[in-house]
């Protein structure tokens, strides 16, 4: 029984502490990113993780900025609240100042390998800035030099085109790979594509296929420089020479190693590539969290695609106003004086009015049930602009809305209403005074009624914490 309940208690914190995704989607035919959700529950942990992509040819990145909703302090409040015009206030509950950590640049395309920048900063290694005395061994060029006839060029420029097809073929296939694989990764696609250049070039695993792709290059450049010598050489050469050599000459123009190292890294990365990319972790809190995503094409090194998706908290405690009308029920009752007789006047009354229309504003306090529904206490004031008195009201709301909102609103309204004085007597006929009154005389009590309320707030805006 004890150990049941130890294994009870610890799913019960797993439970609390687990992670939940949310799945943003990418769309590549409307190039448009959409998410399953828009609402995140404060205080829970939260991943975003990207799917329909290719993992092997697109990078993702999100940057995180958590927001408030904030807005000016209505003007009827400000003398209430002793706030300066200048000062917000936010929606939030938490207005400490935040501090978020930076999220890292977009790091450089990485073109190599490790194991192709090792053979690359080999000391051996021919590199293609040099001369061709640093292509192949001081004695193979020396022999070359001596023994190069036109025969040799052309057997030379043959073997060089046999290579260069050998390239093309490695760069339409894996072109061809890439396009199939733009949007959804085939890995079984990509170890046939593996399998057919390997064969091509008679070599077995990726080391030794970047060392003959390396080969090959080194080979068409060190045979275009031949032809440049042997050209130089004569001062009347062939036709056919100058022909070849011009061929040749367009076919080294194109060559680059690092762009062929570039294509074996992405058919390898290919074979386990995925559809689904982990982006980022966060705890949801504040108003909300706002999320720009930016997909970048790993070949071409170009951006696919920049989007903020706004997420908004709920279930959470909000502090926020609002401004609107109101209806009280609590009003100056009138009188007036009627002579009863040579001594004494009648106070009558009039009669009664139904209410009084004010505008005002409320601070309230609520509970976010929904990133668009919340429900609490309020406090403010409203003034009539018909007998001009101000009423301070407490109660209970429901707003509706995320960033523009909605509020109704019902409770308890306090303020000065006029009441007969004692000097004003009563008898069996009624209220009276004495005939040398001219006004009624009365005295301000603060009494209290019911008030309901439709508020609304339209300008308030994001305050991201960064800024």
């Amino acid at each position: 029984m004890k150990k049941l309940a130890t294994l009870l208690f610890f799913l019960f914190v797993f439970t609390i502490q687990a992670q939940h995704d949310i799945l943003l989607t990418y769309d590549s035919d409307k190039n448009d990113i959409s998410a399953d959700r828009t609402e995140i529950v404060s205080k829970r942990e939260y991943n975003i993780v990207l799917d329909n992509v290719n993992s092997a040819i697109v990078k993702a990145t999100v940057k995180l900025r958590y927001f408030d909703i904030a807005s000016d302090i209505p003007e009827v409040l400000k003398p209430i609240l002793n706030i300066s015009s200048s000062d917000q206030i936010s929606f939030d509950k938490d207005n400490k100042s935040m501090f978020m950590e930076a999220i890292s640049e977009i790091e450089a395309l990485e073109l190599l390998d490790e194991e192709a920048i090792l053979y690359i900063n080999k000391k051996d290694s021919i590199k293609e800035n040099k001369g061709i005395e640093n292509k192949l061994s001081e004695l193979e060029f020396k022999k070359l030099q001596e023994h190069v006839q036109t025969d040799i060029l052309e057997n030379l420029y043959s073997l060089a085109k046999e290579k260069s097809a050998l390239l093309d073929t490695l760069t339409n296939k894996i072109n061809n790979l890439y396009t199939r694989t733009l949007v959804n990764p085939d890995t079984a696609k990509a170890l046939i594509v593996e399998q057919d250049i390997l064969q091509n070039f008679r070599v077995s695993n990726k080391n030794d296929l970047i060392i003959e792709v390396s080969r090959a290059v080194y080979f068409i450049k060190a045979t275009e420089v031949l032809f440049k010598l042997r050209l130089e050489k004569i001062d009347t050469p062939s036709i056919k020479i100058t022909m070849l050599y011009a061929y040749l000459k367009e076919i080294e123009t194109k060559l680059s190693v690092t762009e062929y190292i570039k294509d074996i890294k992405f058919l390898y990365v290919s074979k386990t590539a995925k559809s689904i990319i982990t982006l980022e972790s966060f705890k949801a809190k504040n108003a909300g969290l706002q999320a720009e995503v930016v997909l970048i094409n790993k070949r071409t090194n170009d951006t696919i695609k920049t989007q903020k998706i706004n997420f908004y908290t709920k279930q959470n405690v909000t502090f926020d106003f609002s401004s609107g009308f109101f209806h009280s029920n609590k009003v100056d009752q009138g009188y007036y004086l009627e002579k009863r007789d040579t001594l004494i006047n009648n106070v009558l009354k009039e009669n009664p009015k139904k209410g009084d229309i004010s505008i005002g504003a409320l601070g309230h306090i609520s509970w976010r049930y929904t990133s668009s529904f919340k429900a609490g206490f309020n406090l403010g004031a409203s003034i009539s602009p018909f007998d001009g008195k101000t009423r301070y009201l407490i109660g209970v709301s429901a707003i509706f809305g995320r960033q523009n909102q909605i509020g109704f609103n019902i409770g308890t309204s306090f303020t000065k209403i006029k009441e007969l004085s004692n000097a004003v007597k009563e008898d069996n006929l009624g209220l009276y005074v004495n005939s040398s009154v001219t006004e009624i005389p009365t005295f301000d009590r603060i009494r209290r009624g019911i008030y309901f309320g439709i508020t609304y707030n339209v300008t308030s805006t994001k305050k991201f914490k960064d800024e």
